[in-house]
Formats: C-alpha cells, structure tokens, sequence
C-alpha cells in the first residue's frame, strides 16, 4: 500500500453538493496533515469555489497525487478516467449523482472511508480501458480511451457496419448500431440493449448490436487480446462515434474505427460495504419480480 501524503479531489460543479463536500473533505485531511487540491470537469471559468477561487483543470490537480477523491457520480468518475495521469493512482468515487453504479461510497461515509485509507485498510481493483481511434481516407480524425463503451449509432437511418476481429471478419450489422464494450461497460447501455452482464474481473471486449434488422445478431465476447475494426458502409448520414457517451465525433461512409484494450488501466478502490452482485440488486434490479 502507498502513503498517502497528497491527495487530488475532483467535483463535478453542476451538484449542489459537490463543492461543500470536497471543502469538507479538504479540511479533514488538511487536520490530518495530508495535502490536498481541488479542481473541477467541465468547469468555466466564471465558476468559482465557494471560498470565491476559481477550479483548476483535472489534468492540473492531480499529477503528483497518491489518491484522487472524485465528487459526483459516475459520469464524472469516467471524465476522470480518461484524463491523462489518472491511470496509475487509486481513485476513491463518492457518489452524488442518480444511479451511482461505479461509485464506491455516499458523502456520509467519506470521512470513514478516507480514515481506513490513510491507515492502509483498503483494497483496489483494476479496470480495463479501450483505445480507440477513427480514420477516413488513412487520416486521423478521432481517438482516446473509454472506460465504458464506444458507441456507434444513427437515430434516423439503419447504419450498415463492416465488423472484423483482428484480421477475420465476423459480420455485416445494420441496424442503429453497434456498442464496443469493456466488463465495465457491461452493465451500462450495453446491458440496456439486451447485451449480458460481465463481471468486471473478467478480461475480453463486448460487441451489442443496437436493434438489428436481422433476429439473429446476438451480442459477441471476443478475447481481451483482439483488436476490432468496423469499417462505415452506410450511403445515408452515419450518425457518431461515441466515447463513455461524452466525448462526440460524426461519421461518414468509409471511416475506420479500431478498438483494443488499452495498455492504462484505472484502479477503483474498493468499499468493504458493497460487492458487484449486491449493487447489481441494489441499482439494477437483478432478480426482482415486477412490482417488488
């Protein structure tokens, strides 16, 4: 286990409660002797903290650190993920959001939480990223990591996709599109798309079809090692590459999108008081009849 001597706390300043808690936070561990900073995503700059500063970017708060603290909800845990320095440092998520499926604790259970990591009593576990890139005519046009998915889908058109794993070729899906997947992503809109649930400790990629034309396309898990292509074969508007749903690139005929594992991985910390099939009860659902 790492000595935690600075920590990085990240908010998301669109929740009423985000910046309050992180300043709590702050002050706890500055009473404790730990350093600390706080910065914000998607912050502008006219958005200031309530100590009247303004939020500094991610990529400036947490460089250095050996703990990100982040504050919002899972949206704001995957920003988090994707920004540069995160891959190799511990990442407590504190949920403040709706749903709450990747975040570990609740803002009453920070402060505890935060005690058994400055005494070592923790556990982590890592989480395989994507990297992707998109290409038309042999020339970048997009690229990044995803700690979820990438989607490909057009609302008002079938879109008609050439999918290959590695040098094979598997299928030709039209539909309105097609869902590249991590274990994570497994139980976000993969899952909502009739896609299987992965347990997260589970290598390989996950491609679900979105309401294909054709009865027999089912979801496919392909080995962690392979790389899929999809090659746009669509004439109509081709709809958009998506990144964790947050990062947006349009598509035309003939783009190129490849997809692998990545070579960063982020680390969750875990929380004693919660398993994977416990939330999946507890946020999802899992085995309840209609009406309970």
């Amino acid at each position: 286990m790492r000595t935690i001597s600075q920590v990085g706390i990240i908010i998301n300043p669109g929740l009423p409660e985000a910046a309050e808690t992180a300043h709590e936070a702050k002050a706890w561990l500055d009473s404790r002797g730990v350093a600390s900073r706080i910065g914000a995503i998607k912050v502008s700059a006219d958005v200031g903290s309530a100590m009247g500063l303004r939020y500094p970017d991610p990529s400036d708060v947490i460089g250095g650190c050996d703990l990100i603290v982040v504050i919002g909800g899972d949206g704001t845990l995957l920003t988090i993920a994707r920004t540069r320095g995160s891959e190799s440092v511990p990442i407590l998520a504190v949920n403040l959001g709706n749903v709450g499926f990747l975040t570990e604790v609740t803002r009453k259970e920070l402060d505890a939480a935060l005690a058994r990591l400055l005494s070592g009593d923790y556990e982590t576990e890592e989480r395989m990223m994507l990297e992707y890139e998109a290409t038309l005519d042999g020339k970048p046009m997009a690229g990044g990591y995803a700690l979820n998915d990438l989607v490909i889908r057009e609302d008002e058109h079938l879109v008609e996709l050439d999918v290959y794993m590695d040098e094979e070729y598997v299928v030709r899906l039209r539909g309105d599109g097609l869902i590249v997947s991590t274990p994570t992503g497994s139980t976000a809109y993969s899952c909502s798309a009739g896609g299987p649930i992965v347990h997260p400790s589970c290598g390989g990629i996950l491609l679900t079809p979105i309401c294909s034309f054709a009865l027999a396309m089912r979801p496919i898990l392909v080995p962690p090692s392979a790389e899929i292509r999809i090659i746009v074969q669509s004439k109509t508007p081709t709809g958009v590459l998506r990144a964790d749903g947050q990062e947006q690139y349009r598509l035309r005929q003939g783009c190129h999108i490849a997809a692998r594992r990545a070579d960063r991985t982020i680390t969750l910390v875990r929380s004693s008081e919660r398993d994977f099939f416990g939330v999946l009860r507890t946020k999802l659902h899992l085995g309840n009849l209609p009406g309970q």
